[in-house]
């Protein structure tokens, strides 16, 4: 029987538009993706994947027309089209907070779209009555009907996206932490940084729940074509909110004091005889002086009360204390929030005003370095 109108028509085509918007989105990406190391190479091949599998998703829309001999036949389940979103993601999550290469070999972050892709292209064979008996998928297909091979690459494909969405949404949790003290963030910043960790939130959730929904339907219900294609309904439209906030989003400044390969400090001028003296002074600078409640602290700041350049004291807190400067004055901070958190005295301050008070510019930014260091939210602190 053939598959009704409204899914065929409706619900596929808006799929495929969606589809299509991501594989344009993605290219222009890589346009834009310039840092030296980044595998410009691997977004193309995102967008190369979700071409295709936008071609596929147009050619269930028009299963029903004349129109569908015109199109390939990639016949595949719709649920390859989430295959590309993890990576994609990850790389636009990089793009946004303006961050310095990765150290994991970017070639990685193409294989998930290869896999997705050799999968979309082994179905191309297939007789036209398999696509026909697919689409007309009232009938019950059990995801163990795949075959353990397919199944396991399946169920691999899913978790790795969720693995992608969560590493996007801790680099920008990150990224948070360290515009809170520099003195260009701006409250916009932080807000859009937030609104972007939102969306990488729900992409981890998706790919989550559609991990278990996966697998619970071997056992439980019938693996039809709405099974597949509303997941990837629902990754589309993470990609391309992340897309429109990233658009909406103000200039957001370089990552800085972040940790650095050996490789990296050949141009250093720290003397390793001032070595000690410095770590003296900075440590009086924090202790005496309290440099870290100030919260236009940034790098360059602090790295003129010691007298040396921002470089040279990246160096010396990355190599000689294995910290990033955002971590290292946050955890001072936060220690000097326990103290205050632990006074009877001082229960009447709200977090707001405790987070200020030790050189925070919001209380996110705060209640994130706060768990980070100290395992637990300010308020779960205060009452334990």
């Amino acid at each position: 029987m053939p598959l009704p109108a409204p899914i065929a028509l409706g619900f596929s085509g808006l799929l495929a538009v969606l589809g299509v918007a991501c594989a344009a989105q993605s290219f222009l990406l890589a346009r834009r993706v310039r840092a030296p190391g980044e595998n410009v190479a691997a977004v193309r091949l995102a967008a190369v994947f979700l071409g295709l599998a936008a071609v596929h998703l147009i050619e269930c829309a028009i299963a029903t027309s004349p129109l569908a001999r015109f199109v390939p036949h990639l016949h595949s389940t719709t649920f390859g089209l989430a295959y590309g979103f993890g990576p994609a993601l990850w790389l636009v999550a990089r793009r946004a907070t303006n961050l310095p290469p990765s150290k994991i070999p970017a070639w990685l972050h193409a294989l998930p779209v290869v896999v997705g892709t050799t999968s979309l292209l082994s179905w191309v064979r297939l007789p036209a009555a398999a696509k026909i008996a697919y689409l007309d998928s009232l009938a019950v297909v059990r995801p163990s009907a795949m075959g353990f091979g397919g199944l396991v690459a399946a169920q691999s494909l899913i978790l790795l996206g969720f693995v992608y969405a969560f590493a996007a949404g801790r680099v920008i949790e990150e990224r948070r932490q360290e515009t809170g003290h520099e003195k260009e963030a701006e409250g916009a910043v932080d807000r859009a940084l937030a609104r972007l960790a939102a969306v990488a939130r729900a992409g981890r959730n998706t790919f989550g729940v559609y991990l278990v929904v996966f697998l619970a339907i071997q056992f439980l219900g019938a693996h039809t074509y709405q099974v597949d294609t509303l997941p990837s309904l629902l990754g589309a439209g993470v990609l391309l909110a992340f897309g429109r906030e990233l658009a909406r989003a103000p200039a957001i400044p370089a990552a800085r004091g972040r940790a650095r390969g050996p490789g990296q400090y050949r141009k250093a001028t720290l003397p390793a005889e001032r070595v000690p003296e410095l770590l003296g002074a900075l440590e009086r600078t924090m202790t005496v002086d309290r440099a870290y409640l100030d919260p236009g602290l940034d790098l360059a700041g602090l790295a003129s009360r010691l007298a040396i350049s921002g470089h040279q004291l990246s160096q010396l807190l990355n190599r000689e204390l294995g910290v990033t400067f955002a971590d290292y004055v946050n955890a001072r901070r936060v220690d000097e929030a326990r103290q205050i958190l632990k006074d009877p005295e001082r229960r009447d301050l709200t977090i707001l005003a405790v987070a200020l008070d030790v050189g925070f510019r919001s209380k996110n930014t705060f209640t994130s370095a706060f768990k980070k260091h100290a395992g637990t939210t300010p308020s779960g602190f205060r009452e334990n």
